[in-house]
């Protein structure tokens, strides 16, 4: 991959965790017989196709609806817990963030 792309992705994809699933999403596509959705003169490997992509939008993340739902009720979940036994707010906190985290990247990327 050429840092040149990468660097460029980052600035579209801030999480680099979101970014790496989003390429690796696009790439698994890429070798199974998807069209590239750039166009360009050299060769270019399907990882910075994928990077190409993302510079240029072509495709894109998004969660799922469902996602955010799951998400919600852990966090409402998680507060009433709390108020029960008096988790500190920093565990509270990473807790749920792991659970997202954990949903977030058993759902991939969506293609625009």
């Amino acid at each position: 991959m050429r840092d040149k792309y990468i660097k460029e992705a980052q600035e579209v994809v801030a999480d680099a965790n979101v970014l790496i699933n989003e390429v690796s999403r696009r790439v698994k596509q890429l070798r199974r017989g998807s069209r590239p959705l750039v166009e360009s003169l050299e060769k270019l490997s399907p990882e910075d196709i994928a990077l190409r992509e993302i510079i240029e939008r072509k495709v894109r993340y998004e969660l799922p609806t469902s996602v955010w739902v799951r998400f919600f009720v852990l966090v409402l979940l998680f507060s009433c817990y709390d108020k029960a036994q008096q988790l500190p707010a920093a565990m509270l906190f990473f807790i749920s963030s792991s659970l997202f985290f954990h949903i977030l990247v058993t759902n991939g990327c969506e293609t625009a």
